[in-house]
């Protein structure tokens, strides 16, 4: 696991040397867009995505970070290949890698719910890779040994 960890974190340095590299006057400009690197793109839903679904454009050496607010009953994550349910409350984080993973959500019973789902798009890691910020790409899903 510690090795996982430790490519994972090369991983995503050399892709924010990248996007610092691309971005850095904006983020001089607007430092609250500087996310840092765990991830570089945030989308935001109301309610739940109910169809079974895989991330296709999430890179797949990345997690993905479900990050709900609200209050609400209901819309737990569950992943098809697990067959778990997962309830996910306000003031949690679930990471998962879901590229690997088909997952949706439960329908939301009652009340609101906004989810952020914040990950990293394939190219970030393509792009930086090419123009030299790392050692090549990754082709295969990282393992731990």
């Amino acid at each position: 696991m510690r090795l996982l960890i430790l490519q994972l974190t090369d991983y995503t340095d050399r892709a924010y040397a990248y996007v610092q590299g691309s971005l850095g006057k904006v983020f001089a400009d607007r430092p609250g867009l500087d996310l840092q690197g765990p991830f570089f793109t945030v989308a935001v839903k109301e309610g739940a995505s109910e169809i079974w679904h895989i991330d296709w454009n999430d890179d797949v050496n990345t997690i993905t970070w479900v990050i709900p607010v609200g209050n609400w009953e209901g819309g737990e994550f569950c992943i098809a290949q697990l067959g778990v349910r997962i309830p996910i409350r306000p003031g949690q984080v679930l990471g998962v890698r879901a590229k690997l993973l088909a997952h949706c959500s439960a329908p939301v019973a009652s009340g609101k719910r906004v989810v952020f789902t914040c990950f990293t798009d394939f190219m970030v890691h393509l792009k930086a890779a090419q123009i030299g910020y790392g050692r090549g790409i990754v082709p295969t899903v990282f393992t731990a040994e």
